[in-house]
């Protein structure tokens, strides 16, 4: 099986693609700019993910069986007007490049997996699980626009 991996540089991508190698699947890590990425794990490939036009994205899509989203914009900095502005726009408009490529792609992934993120449950500790509603801060409606989108 060939599993695409958009954000397969990240931490949680970087050890995703290894355990898939692990098995013996097939892994594409799809970058912006895939030639400058020294942290592609040994065995996979690097391909173009282009975050604007979906049309440039069918043939890697169509060559895909999996694709699994786990792109965006770290959050582990200044939470300036700017960056917040690279968060949101990381994640909400790569769910919407990658559901507009795989609605224009002849050949579909039959797999398709959408990351998202604790901060869908808002600040704070207390107890969550799948009937907790999203919280409602930054984090929060970041990944409830990113989770509409895909």
């Amino acid at each position: 099986m060939t599993v695409s991996i958009i954000g397969g540089t990240g931490l949680i991508g970087t050890e995703l693609a290894r355990q898939l190698l692990h098995t013996g699947e097939d892994v594409i890590i799809l970058s912006r700019a895939p030639e400058s990425h020294g942290s592609i794990p040994d065995g996979a490939s690097a391909r173009k993910w282009d975050t604007v036009n979906p049309e440039k994205n069918i043939e890697v899509i169509e060559d895909s069986n999996a694709v699994v989203n786990l792109a965006g914009a770290s959050i582990m900095r200044r939470w300036t007007a700017s960056n917040k502005s690279k968060i949101r726009f990381s994640r909400v408009n790569t769910g919407k490049i990658l559901a507009e490529s795989i609605k224009r792609a002849g050949r579909k992934p039959a797999i398709v997996v959408q990351g998202s993120a604790f901060g869908y449950y808002g600040p704070g500790e207390r107890e969550v699980d799948e009937n907790t509603g999203p919280g409602d801060d930054f984090l929060a409606n970041v990944s409830q626009d990113w989770e509409k989108e895909a």
